[in-house]
């Protein structure tokens, strides 16, 4: 053998020897939860129910206008969601999770606490954004934020507008529907605003 190569060991066939087994207490319960709560434990709502939306912390005169267009009493997925996103609820929840067949109301769910916080605002600008799948759910969702728009319009409130964007348009028309520009001829103004006056 050659200077430099590593001695080879030699062992017998015999098994390693093996640390002594542990055993687990299986009795005690685990101090973390493998789910987050809002899966393990879920708000369920029967199908058939139905609430005012004053119940729901929604003004009378909000309310009134709702029903003038033909929603008389909340629906089972709008009485477990309004509570939990309206901006006056007692725990804020974040980001909700809602799962419910097609045509339950799922779509004013949001809309409404959306609407209710945006019309209290001062100043205007883009402050929601809503993405959908479909054109069909963009035309649908922009009736229901039109019919809480005008619903919440008006009592010292600001007007929300409701502008939508599905990718046919150019983005300059698409952003003159969202934003409101003012422009005016005034020098005067644009004097004293620059300092100038």
């Amino acid at each position: 053998e050659g200077e430099g190569a590593e001695p080879v060991e030699t062992h017998g066939l015999q098994p390693l020897p093996q640390p002594e087994p542990v055993e687990f207490d299986t009795s005690a319960q685990p101090t973390f939860d493998a789910l987050p709560s809002w899966i393990s434990e879920p708000i369920r709502v029967e199908e058939g129910t139905r609430v005012p939306f004053t119940d729901l912390g929604i003004p009378e005169k909000v309310a009134r206008s709702l029903e003038s267009k033909g929603y008389k009493d909340a629906f089972a997925v709008q009485t477990a969601a309004i509570p939990l996103l309206l901006p006056t609820a007692k725990r804020l929840q974040g980001d909700v999770l809602v799962s419910a067949a097609t045509g339950s109301g799922k779509t004013l769910a949001y809309a409404i606490p959306i609407v209710q916080d945006l019309s209290q605002g001062v100043v205007t600008r883009l402050r929601a954004v809503v993405v959908l799948p479909t054109r069909e759910l963009v035309k649908q969702a922009k009736e229901a934020f039109e019919i809480c728009a005008s619903a919440f319009d008006g009592q010292g409130r600001k007007r929300v507008r409701i502008g939508i964007a599905y990718g046919s348009q150019a983005i300059k028309a698409e952003q003159n529907t969202l934003i409101e520009r003012e422009e005016r001829y005034d020098p005067e103004a644009y004097k004293t605003a620059e300092g100038e006056g």
